[in-house]
């Protein structure tokens, strides 16, 4: 999926990204590459988000979260790091 293409839905999630967006590309930046990224959850060895989330489900404030079967986006912590070599 990408912004030309795919299923979207006008929640919280994709207005954030959209207003997020707006602002940063209005942004002048002489000299300056920009470029967004839209990352998915960080996931490594040590767990990444997946140790905040838990802390966040023991005091209850996780909400509902569906029936388990249900797929996310993620991406792994070593490909973060890499990123520096993308040109």
């Amino acid at each position: 999926m990408d912004e030309y293409n795919g299923e979207f839905h006008d929640d919280f999630s994709v207005q954030v990204c959209q207003r997020w967006e707006s602002v940063f590309n209005r942004q002048e930046t002489p000299r300056t590459r920009k470029i967004a990224l839209r990352m998915a959850i960080v996931l490594g060895p040590q767990g990444g988000v997946m140790e905040p989330y838990m802390n966040l489900l023991k005091f209850g404030l996780g909400g509902h979260q569906g029936s388990g079967k249900q797929k996310f986006s993620w991406v792994h912590i070593a490909d973060v790091a890499g990123i520096s070599n993308i040109s």
